[in-house]
């Protein structure tokens, strides 16, 4: 499913979409040059190859959960908590983002792509 959900993520990169994927603890390579639906490859999570047989847990907002941006594949898989209480998720973002009191972004290289 995560690979799936990858593919779809960089399958229309060249167009600038809010598809493309942003991760965290996870890293792939892209090769433009390939079809879509064969560019992704060397995924790792938490540093080790993906495993096709293990089970992962992983955050997004309902819109993309409920397939929004064509990642239909996550509309099947099981929801472990999800907040349907109205608010925002960008709020909830915003007020942790104020409680620290800081943000720190920089370029991790967490997908290469080759052209």
């Amino acid at each position: 499913m995560i690979r799936q959900a990858l593919k779809n993520g960089v399958s229309d990169v060249g167009n600038a979409t809010g598809r493309f994927p942003k991760v965290s603890d996870l890293t792939l390579t892209e090769d433009l040059m390939r079809p879509v639906g064969q560019r992704v490859d060397n995924i790792t999570i938490a540093g080790e190859p993906l495993d096709p047989a293990a089970t992962y847990t992983l955050a997004t907002s309902d819109y993309i959960a409920g397939g929004g941006d064509g990642y239909t594949v996550l509309e099947a898989e099981t929801a472990l908590l999800s907040a349907h209480d109205g608010k925002l998720m960008a709020n909830d973002v915003m007020a942790y983002i104020a409680a620290l009191k800081t943000v720190a972004p920089k370029v991790e290289g967490r997908i290469g792509l080759s052209m």
